[in-house]
């Protein structure tokens, strides 16, 4: 079974955004060292430089890793509500995310300060 950092990690580095596996059922960048599972050490450096292609190709390998975008270039807006209109109303402020992702309510849209939303 392919891992939701194998399935998307692509795309979304061609987009230009800093990607890196999480822990299955966690929220944190994680390492699979074959036994299991670890929290990432230094994960921020992949803030600001995009992990070479070596690790990528390394990371698609690991089972069940989850997908997480490093913040650093863009911005995430965490719209945490399940009411539909506070949600509306959030888009309507700064305008639609080209990138989502959502959470058990709600959902964080990721924006790079700056740009228009035709270049996000």
């Amino acid at each position: 079974m392919t891992s939701p950092y194998a399935s998307f990690s692509d795309t979304l580095r061609d987009n230009g955004y800093h990607v890196m596996p999480v822990m299955p059922g966690a929220k944190v960048p994680g390492s699979f060292n074959g036994a299991g599972w670890q929290p990432m050490s230094q994960w921020s450096k992949w803030c600001d430089t995009m992990p070479p292609d070596f690790l990528h190709q390394k990371w698609s390998d690991w089972p069940d890793a989850g997908l997480c975008v490093a913040h650093g270039a863009v911005v995430g807006l965490d719209i945490d509500t399940d009411r539909k209109d506070v949600a509306d109303a959030a888009v309507a402020a700064i305008g639609p995310s080209p990138l989502r992702r959502t959470g058990q309510k709600g959902w964080m849209g990721y924006y790079r300060p700056g740009a228009s939303l035709d270049d996000q």
